[in-house]
């Protein structure tokens, strides 16, 4: 009795977790996850660009402050939908880091 109920619950834990898994090969999700880091990058423009406009001009009615606070946990979730992308990314892009091919001279031959 006591190995059923471990079993029925390992399996509906099972089931639970695998509703969370990501197909990482998929190719919509690779092209949502670059969508994703668009707007994140956008977002970084929008505040950057946001204050210098302040900084040159305190425009009526224009609270920077608060609209940047209310970017935050947007650029929040994106980073962290985008972080483990970025560790995949790294792990597989080869950076060479040395000179791997010697300079050769070529004599030309004069006959």
């Amino acid at each position: 009795m006591c190995r059923v109920l471990c079993l029925v619950f390992i399996t509906s834990i099972s089931l639970a977790v695998s509703a969370q898994v990501v197909d990482q090969r998929n190719p919509n999700y690779q092209k949502g996850v670059q969508h994703i880091a668009n707007a994140a990058r956008a977002l970084e423009v929008f505040k950057a660009e946001l204050a210098k406009g302040e900084a040159y001009y305190a425009f009526p009615g224009l609270d920077a402050v608060r609209a940047i606070a209310v970017t935050d946990p947007v650029m929040d979730t994106l980073n962290m939908i985008i972080a483990p992308e970025h560790r995949r990314f790294k792990t597989q892009v080869l950076e060479p880091d040395g000179v791997f091919f010697n300079p050769v001279r070529v004599k030309a031959n004069h006959e």
